[in-house]
């Protein structure tokens, strides 16, 4: 939690010296010398509460004559029915690309996009100037690949079974002995089980189902909707206490927990610095596992309780989640938001000349 001492420490792990540094440079070169880039954003719905920390980068830099912007909103894409190619392609076109929303949120199901076409076109910026670029466009957070980040912490989180969404339900064997064997190994934590997509938000799609049948009945759904869309489906415990942390974040270090909506079946469990606490290992524990993850910045991690009893990671999430603060903790808050604005110049001045 931030106390008041905390502010000048986090300043001081990112500094604004670089960025005040090359806006000096920058006003003393003539204006017609300037290599002005242009930088294409892609944003996602109106007015996001992450939204404002990247303007507030870009407007440093736009004032200085160092760069100009074109923005695209998932809305447009919509409306002009884009594909994955083109919407990479339009990234493509610009000197640096910033990606600050999941790119397939509020579109996939509506123009009937494929999660693996577009994870493959995004590889297609591993050597172009923006963000993200290289190994971190295979962060499955980025991507919201969720179980290939719960594999990883598997420890640490609720037991998940993969299943590949089959072409017409035909599912094979093979997938029919792995959900059987899945639910024997775990019976003993359930007695309903909770089937979701990975790659949505806001619990999109998720069911409870109690028996075999009706596990199936949900995977002959999951067929007819959505093969060619999404890969998979994850199958977990339902988890009887709905009761969840949103723990915020900064450089793997907790701030504050986020204010959330309340949920059916709810209940407070454990105290808000142990939470705080598991949230931090989370990320070390994450870190310690894989090198394509950008988990610096604004993290948020979801915690839940296991029908054990213990702490378990519900989802990690970045980019546009949601950071809202509680009342008692607004300057929290404020603080976040200007320390990621910070995040972004950094990003920006790795691709920006600072010559003289």
């Amino acid at each position: 939690m931030i106390r008041d001492s905390l502010q000048d420490d986090l300043f001081a792990v990112i500094s604004n010296d670089a960025i005040h540094a090359a806006t000096r440079r920058a006003s003393k070169r003539p204006l017609n010398n300037r290599n002005i880039k242009l930088v294409r954003c892609f944003k996602g719905g109106y007015n996001a509460q992450q939204e404002t920390p990247i303007m507030i980068a870009l407007e440093e830099f736009t004032t200085k004559g160092l760069i100009t912007v074109e923005t695209l909103h998932c809305e447009r894409v919509k409306k002009d029915q884009m594909t994955e190619k083109q919407v990479v392609d339009w990234l493509l076109g610009s000197d640096i690309h910033l990606i600050i929303t999941h790119v397939h949120q509020n579109v996939v199901e509506l123009l009937k996009w494929n999660i693996n076409t577009l994870m493959y076109e995004l590889q297609k910026l591993y050597d172009h100037d923006g963000y993200p670029y290289g190994q971190y466009l295979r962060d499955p957070i980025f991507l919201q690949d969720k179980y290939e980040y719960i594999r990883l912490v598997k420890n640490i989180c609720n037991p998940t079974l993969k299943i590949t969404i089959r072409k017409d339900s035909n599912y094979t064997p093979d997938d029919l002995s792995s959900i059987s064997t899945f639910l024997r190994l775990h019976q003993d934590k359930t007695r309903s089980w909770c089937m979701k997509l990975a790659f949505v938000t806001n619990s999109f799609h998720m069911a409870q189902v109690d028996t075999y049948e009706e596990l199936l009945d949900k995977l002959y759904f999951y067929s007819g909707n959505f093969f060619g869309i999404y890969p998979y489906v994850m199958l977990q415990p339902y988890l009887y206490n709905r009761k969840e942390y949103k723990v915020t974040l900064y450089n793997g270090k907790a701030l504050y927990i986020c204010k959330s909506a309340r949920r059916k079946n709810e209940r407070a469990f454990s105290n808000s610095a142990d939470v705080m606490q598991f949230a931090e290992d989370a990320v070390v524990m994450l870190k310690c596992e894989t090198t394509v993850m950008d988990l610096e910045g604004v993290i948020r991690v979801d915690v839940m309780q296991g029908n054990d009893g213990s702490l378990i990671v519900n989802e990690f999430e970045s980019l546009e989640a949601c950071i809202w603060s509680s009342e008692g903790c607004v300057r929290n808050e404020a603080i976040t938001m200007r320390y990621q604005a910070t995040f972004w110049k950094n990003q920006l001045l790795k691709f920006i000349p600072m010559d003289g």
